[in-house]
């Protein structure tokens, strides 16, 4: 079994609690716009979801 160092570990794309909704179909989650500052809501297809935080997994070795 391997185990990594905490501090080896990145942050995730998305903390948790930002997460408000999951239909077994969609998520639901909010971010703070950077241009407005406000909170914003989004609603998407869990594929999308998933595809968006895949984006942010670095490859091996990198």
């Amino acid at each position: 079994m391997c185990v990594k160092s905490p501090s080896l570990l990145s942050s995730p794309p998305i903390d948790l609690s930002k997460i408000v909704g999951y239909d077994g179909h969609q998520v639901r989650y909010y971010y703070q716009a950077h241009k407005t500052k406000l909170k914003t809501y989004e609603t998407v297809d869990a594929q999308v979801f998933v595809g968006r935080l895949v984006q942010h997994i670095l490859p091996k070795g990198f």
